[in-house]
């Protein structure tokens, strides 16, 4: 059974799902095939805007016929989550620190 990993990257100034795994002519048919996937020659991988439905669309198309490692998109959603939730709500004018 092939691998993919899924990790995100940042192009096309938006953060995607990266697609990428060793080549294999089936499984491209069958990633062509997902609604508004896009090859990406920069980072040699298949690419969907980072979502939840293009998360849900990967895993629909291939999950069947690969093995996927999804723990670096995990890992960066999770990051991402911490840094929102430390941003400082300041009321107008005030300065962060007083």
């Amino acid at each position: 059974m092939q691998s993919i990993i899924l990790k995100p990257i940042n192009h096309r100034a938006a953060e995607q799902i990266g697609i990428f795994y060793k080549s294999d002519a089936a499984l491209n048919l069958i990633i062509k095939q997902i609604k508004l996937i896009k090859w990406s020659q920069t980072h040699k991988c298949w690419y969907l805007l980072l979502s939840k439905e293009s998360h849900i669309a990967i895993m629909e198309a291939v999950g069947k016929v690969a093995k996927i490692d999804n723990s670096l998109l995990k890992d960066f959603l999770q990051k991402r989550k911490r840094v929102a939730a430390t941003i400082i709500t300041t009321k107008k004018g005030q300065h962060p620190n007083q």
